[in-house]
């Protein structure tokens, strides 16, 4: 059996990104089924490239995060100026967003929340990563960082490193099994 360190975390710049993601989809996508948060917001309010541009800034954050352990950008403009057309009234839209996601993450039902979600499926994950290192004779060198998010990062199709893991809540219910395939893929 394999030793090695797994730590997990539910960073808040990557959340704070599918908050807006979710915004985004709501406001584009004709479906019954809405995401959270829902806001009400100017057609305006995304550029007209946003997809590209978030599937950037995602991998952006996660390589900063991947590289220096912290939890990625601050929430400053910086996604504001990445993600939103420039004129005052999208800024305060913008600043309206940021602060209600703030006051969500901070309260019990934010991070608090996202990060107890998984206790028992971390557990889990632990003992089959353990398994799937054995079977491949594959000794890690390194942490292995596991980052939840709240909901499903629709733009994103796999994972990049078996060190560096974002999945939602979600994944670690409803799709475990794809998660050990996707991870197991990367040792092969």
């Amino acid at each position: 059996m394999n030793s090695f360190v797994m730590r997990t975390d539910a960073s808040t710049s990557l959340n704070f990104l599918i908050y807006i993601q979710n915004i985004f989809l709501n406001q584009t996508r004709k479906t019954d089924k809405l995401k959270y948060p829902d806001f009400k917001l100017s057609p305006s309010l995304f550029k007209s490239d946003f997809e590209n541009r978030f599937k950037t800034l995602w991998n952006e954050v996660c390589l900063t995060i991947d590289n220096d352990v912290s939890n990625g950008f601050l929430l400053g403009n910086f996604y504001y100026h990445e993600l939103f057309n420039s004129n005052e009234e999208n800024l305060q839209q913008f600043n309206k967003i940021r602060h209600s996601f703030l006051i969500w993450w901070d309260s019990l039902a934010g991070q608090f929340s996202i990060e107890r979600s998984i206790d028992e499926q971390r557990d889990l994950l632990y003992k089959d990563l353990n398994i799937l290192f054995d079977k491949y004779h594959f000794s890690p060198n390194q942490v292995i960082s596991v980052y939840v998010i709240y909901d499903d990062y629709v733009f994103k199709t796999r994972l990049d490193s078996p060190y560096f893991i974002v999945a939602s809540i979600k994944t670690f219910y409803i799709h475990y099994k794809d998660l050990i395939r996707a991870i197991e893929k990367m040792l092969i």
